[in-house]
């Protein structure tokens, strides 16, 4: 997870470094900026809004996960274990995800990585590679393994344990006193100040739960940060990649406010 942030700082810096004399342009205000993520994307803006400066003139969060020590992500519960869940692309023998996943090496890392909505069936390579804009990208093992893999991290509650780096404390309290450092809820602890933000949730999410949002949006109205949220009624995680333009259902309940919300803040 440091290196994820790390990796957001250095862009961020970038930008301000760079966008100047490639977007030559006097009238465009590079420091007027939002920024926005969904799902893990939008822990790491939320997170980041903490860090960058200057900081953004509006966040926002899209199913985020704002407290990453919550044991929703930790514990599998036990009245979920029969709960049906994705199957697997391919039987494993579960030893071959345990060794993936104590894997170091910066080397293997994958940085081109489809979903399974996203392969054969579900998706013809022709149409992968134009939703993508890369024509020659074929799918091979390694896809259909992380897939798999990160689909058995779902089930074992595993995920964050690895991106922390779990092995690596004494104990759950210093774990948990670390993940707390980099989420974005605990991190609004002694402060007066958080760009104002706008949260987007399906009430049906499974893999974030609403709650995440509604706890930071209400301390942040507590700080007298202005908030904007919609909610999306028993809608799942991703349920806004749905909604494409104007004429699809959503766009004025969900779409239309946040960028009000946006303009609001940034034009000001």
């Amino acid at each position: 997870m440091d290196d994820q942030i790390t990796d957001c700082i250095e862009a961020h810096k970038w930008c301000l470094s760079h966008l100047p004399s490639i977007l030559r342009s006097k009238d465009i205000d590079i420091n007027r900026y939002v920024l926005a993520g969904d799902s893990a994307g939008g822990a790491l803006a939320t997170t980041c809004a903490h860090l960058f400066e200057p900081a953004p003139k509006a966040v926002i969060d899209i199913y985020g996960v704002i407290d990453m020590s919550d044991q929703w992500f930790w514990k599998v519960r036990q009245d979920r274990k029969n709960v049906n869940q994705p199957s697997y692309l391919k039987p494993r023998d579960e030893e071959e995800y345990r060794k993936a996943m104590e894997d170091r090496d910066p080397a293997n890392a994958e940085i081109i990585c489809p979903w399974d909505w996203e392969l054969e069936p579900n998706m013809s390579v022709a149409d992968l590679r134009s939703f993508w804009g890369m024509p020659d990208f074929v799918p091979s093992e390694k896809d259909f393994f992380r897939i798999d893999m990160y689909k058995y991290m779902g089930r074992n509650k595993s995920a964050f344990a690895m991106l922390f780096r779990r092995e690596q404390f004494d104990s759950d309290e210093q774990c948990t006193a670390k993940v707390r450092s980099l989420s974005a809820y605990y991190m609004l602890d002694g402060k007066t100040h958080y760009p104002p933000t706008f949260f987007l949730h399906g009430t049906g999410d499974v893999s974030v739960p609403v709650e995440q949002s509604y706890r930071m949006a209400k301390r942040l109205r507590g700080m007298g940060v202005p908030v904007g949220e919609a909610y999306c009624e028993g809608g799942p995680h991703s349920f806004e990649q749905q909604i494409e333009g104007p004429e699809d259902e959503g766009w004025e309940a969900y779409i239309i406010p946040c960028m009000d919300f946006v303009d609001k803040h940034v034009k000001a």
